[in-house]
């Protein structure tokens, strides 16, 4: 066995800031639940006279697998500069493609017991405090709170 190659373990070595960038958000949704508990994907309106409940689905592509390494990651809605709900996880650069479910958030709690015209809710998903995702905007109209298909703006 001498002089003769038994295996070969190729790797490269990377920065944080590399496996950073190599992290993306393909896929940012926002799912509805209907008042009898049946989920909608990606409703073209949302109502509060029709539903109760919406739940951001995120999928995240991991470029460079590092199964030793995590990120910090979280999904934000907000309504102008106020955080209405965050969900935080722990991102683990183990697998290609990740499906992340935030947990429901009841549309009446969005009001606090208010209904205001004209709102404007907004979806970021952070990965490492870096927006990774394009922003999705809610528009809710004075008519009947109705939430507008969601729009994308860039990052």
């Amino acid at each position: 066995m001498e002089g003769r190659e038994i295996a070969c373990f190729p790797f490269v070595l990377v920065s944080q800031e590399e496996l950073l960038q190599a992290v993306s958000i393909t896929d940012l949704c926002i799912n509805a639940e209907d008042k009898i508990g049946r989920i909608i994907k990606k409703p073209v309106t949302i109502s509060l006279s029709e539903h109760r409940a919406i739940a951001p689905t995120l999928e995240v592509r991991i470029g460079i697998l590092a199964p030793n390494v995590l990120f910090a990651f979280s999904v934000e809605l907000m309504e102008e500069e106020r955080i209405l709900m965050r969900a935080e996880f722990e991102l683990h650069l183990d697998e290609p493609i990740k499906l992340v479910k935030c947990r429901r958030i009841q549309l009446d709690a969005l009001d606090g017991g208010v209904q205001r015209p004209e709102r404007r809710f907004i979806m970021v998903a952070l990965v490492a405090d870096e927006k990774k995702a394009p922003t999705i905007h809610l528009d809710s109209c004075p008519d009947d709170c109705e939430f507008r298909r969601p729009a994308h703006s860039g990052p």
